[in-house]
């Protein structure tokens, strides 16, 4: 198996998990994305495992293709920035995060799960 086809599989059922959670009860996932902003500990905690998973993505995927597959690849490189931004600017993190829940926090839910039903579609069945 690819590591193109692992990480998509693996992604996909991140985002099936988080979209359809999220849908059921939108309320108590706002109040985490909002409760992770106060608890600076778990944002550093945060930063250190996004950058070593998005690393991760970027090491063994960092293919830039005029198809699908550099969906992974951006999918790495702005999970890297999110990363650094929980350390080192986690102030501007925030503020960009409320700007982007407050406008798309009813449309969030059902955009990851469409999202985690194309990476299904590719890293299940398109192989």
């Amino acid at each position: 198996m690819s590591s193109t086809i692992l990480i998509a599989r693996i992604a996909a059922i991140m985002f099936l998990t988080i979209g359809i959670a999220a849908i059921k009860d939108k309320l108590y996932y706002q109040k985490i994305v909002k409760d992770t902003f106060k608890n600076k500990s778990l944002m550093l905690m945060f930063g250190f495992f996004t950058i070593t998973i998005s690393y991760l993505i970027i090491h063994f995927h960092n293919i830039w293709q005029y198809n699908w597959t550099v969906i992974i690849t951006l999918f790495g490189w702005l999970g890297l920035l999110k990363g650094i931004l929980f350390i080192i600017h986690p102030k501007i993190l925030e503020r960009l995060s409320n700007k982007v829940f407050i406008r798309l926090r009813n449309i969030m839910p059902y955009t990851t799960l469409v999202f985690g039903l194309i990476l299904a579609y590719f890293g299940f069945f398109y192989s």
